[in-house]
């Protein structure tokens, strides 16, 4: 996918405000061009659909998540802690933005989309990919069970970690 320009990435960060601000029923042409002072045909010239528009986004969003991942010294701490740390920051960051999050990564919301489920599935495997390769590292160190594949684990962590956030959302961000 082509680097976005920067009147692409000015839009998409008026749809990330309009989402956490109003909701996905509020995201349309008219109130993006209306939020960052452009007509609405302009914004076709950027974005063909709505549907492509949500793809770069989640492409978006997605690099934006990998290049922060990147950024961690895997041979820094043990797995354990390295684990930690990103869980940590992940919640640092994301949790200020949990319902706009929710939305766009919620496979129910695309479900007639194929397009979308499959960088919503690229997003989510990656996550997963990197977990792994943590828990493998944590299993040399003897720091992670050897016993259940790091694959397997990296779901369950992945898993929990979802339906933590549900319950924290659902539960009106109190904590547990």
């Amino acid at each position: 996918m082509s680097e976005l320009t920067p009147r692409q990435q000015e839009i998409l960060e008026a749809v990330l405000k309009i989402i956490s601000e109003r909701g996905l029923h509020d995201v349309s042409f008219r109130n993006i061009a209306k939020r960052i002072g452009i007509s609405e045909p302009a914004i076709y010239r950027h974005f063909e659909s709505k549907d492509q528009m949500y793809v770069r986004l989640m492409a978006y969003l997605t690099n934006s998540i990998a290049s922060k991942f990147q950024t961690y010294d895997l041979e820094k701490g043990n797995a354990i802690d390295l684990m930690e740390r990103m869980f940590i920051e992940f919640i640092e960051k994301v949790v200020k933005k949990w319902p706009m999050f929710f939305t766009l990564f919620s496979a129910g919301m695309f479900q007639n989309k194929p397009v979308l489920l499959d960088e919503i599935s690229a997003t989510i495997h990656m996550g997963v990919s990197l977990i792994e390769q943590i828990l493998i590292r944590g299993q040399k160190e003897r720091v992670v069970r050897q016993d259940v594949d790091p694959r397997q684990l990296a779901w369950i962590y992945i898993g929990s970690f979802h339906f933590s956030m549900e319950n924290w959302n659902i539960s009106g961000q109190g904590s547990d």
